[in-house]
């Protein structure tokens, strides 16, 4: 019969994160030895550590993106929508200009002046009659 070698290891890890840890294992039988045998076992067999770990980090960008929508989530003054139809039926809702206040009318000129600097223009003509199309006159 052959005797089964063992090998001393010295582990520092956060008290308060070993006990918490050993009352978990003890509820399942094992003790603290035999859970970490169990998780090296089981990560040799699988040849992967027996977890999922998403190596995936977020970029900064993504990371200010994921801060913003969280703002805006918790701002009561955020309009929410119900589903992604009505997000588009907003974006393409004609702007009614009575309705904006003076700063809400500034920003939808530089957005227009934008669009024509960036060469996002049709001829008139085009647009005229794309109104009388769309709204049958």
């Amino acid at each position: 019969m052959s005797e089964l070698l063992t090998t001393d290891v010295l582990l520092k890890i956060d008290t308060n994160l070993k006990n918490n840890a050993e009352a978990i294992f003890s509820k399942f039988g094992f003790n603290f030895d035999s859970a970490i045998n169990m998780f090296l076992r089981h990560t040799v067999y699988d040849g992967n550590l027996p977890f999922n770990i998403n190596d995936e980090i977020p970029n900064e960008e993504t990371l200010a993106a994921m801060k913003e929508a969280e703002l805006l989530i918790n701002d009561k003054n955020t309009k929410k929508y119900n589903s992604f139809q009505e997000i588009i039926d907003e974006i393409n809702k004609p702007i009614e200009i009575g309705n904006l206040s003076k700063e809400e009318l500034d920003i939808e000129i530089e957005k227009g002046y934008k669009d024509m600097l960036d060469g996002n223009v049709e001829p008139a003509q085009k647009v005229f009659s794309d109104i009388r199309k769309e709204y049958g006159l």
